[in-house]
């Protein structure tokens, strides 16, 4: 995924237009919609590090040099206790909430779904 595609999800993420979005960053319409088809490359830090703060994440993964999976890929020790509470929650539960749990989980799964296609 380039940094053109990471800004464009985080905006759309945050639910805001491009020309919210472009405000809040302090950039034109026309910059920020350069900015997410990769036709600037080479984007001001300042800038980098507004979109970062705007959608609560680092300057390093709006660049891409972190991938936010690896600390819950499968496997992971996070993973692990995750999936751990995650079953502990649902044993809890009686048969109407964990319909209620699985529900949520699948709508939620869609959605990421959707927003991995656009």
């Amino acid at each position: 995924m380039t940094v053109g595609e990471r800004i464009k999800r985080l905006r759309k993420a945050k639910g805001m237009s491009q020309v919210e979005f472009a405000e809040a960053i302090d950039v034109s319409k026309q910059t920020l919609y350069k900015y997410e088809r990769d036709i600037i490359l080479t984007i001001p830090y300042d800038k980098i590090e507004r979109i970062a703060a705007l959608c609560g994440t680092t300057p390093q993964r709006v660049l891409g040099w972190e991938d936010p999976r690896e600390t819950t890929a499968p496997g992971s020790d996070r993973s692990r206790r995750l999936r751990d509470y995650l079953l502990n929650v649902y044993d809890k539960l009686d048969e109407v909430d964990r319909g209620r749990l699985i529900g949520t989980a699948e709508t939620l799964l869609k959605e990421y779904e959707e927003r991995e296609e656009a």
